[in-house]
């Protein structure tokens, strides 16, 4: 594959575009992404900010869905231990085992939230 503008033997290809770069066409993105041109640069960075927000938002959503769980496992176990001072065994059964689903589907939001990847900050400092 050939440069688009030089004819020199390609070393990269544009991230954005997909046009052939060389050595000397070729800059990168601060995500060492390879880029044609300032054009192509801003379209990379856009896109790379759309997901690191697209991240951060499901890792937010995912905490606050972990919280409400807990909350509403809580209360589901403090209604059981209210139904067993009151003699409402069908209550107690019902709502302890909702309560501490509620509580084992928080954990695995919480492990979901956790598990999300981070964009790499110390690249963007390097250029």
């Amino acid at each position: 594959m050939k440069c688009i503008e030089h004819n020199n033997e390609a070393v990269a290809v544009c991230s954005n575009c997909g046009v052939a770069l060389c050595s000397e066409c070729s800059s990168r993105s601060p995500s060492s992404k390879y880029c044609c041109s300032e054009n192509c640069l801003q379209q990379i960075s856009f896109s790379e900010g759309v997901a690191e927000l697209t991240l951060e938002r499901a890792t937010k959503a995912s905490m606050a869905g972990a919280y409400g769980s807990y909350l509403l496992g809580l209360v589901f176990l403090g209604f059981a231990v209210w139904g067993l001072f009151n003699d409402f065994i069908g209550a107690v059964i019902y709502m302890g085992l909702f309560g501490c689903g509620m509580i084992v589907m928080g954990y695995f939001y919480q492990r979901s939230a956790k598990s999300k990847i981070p964009v790499n900050k110390s690249k963007h400092a390097e250029l």
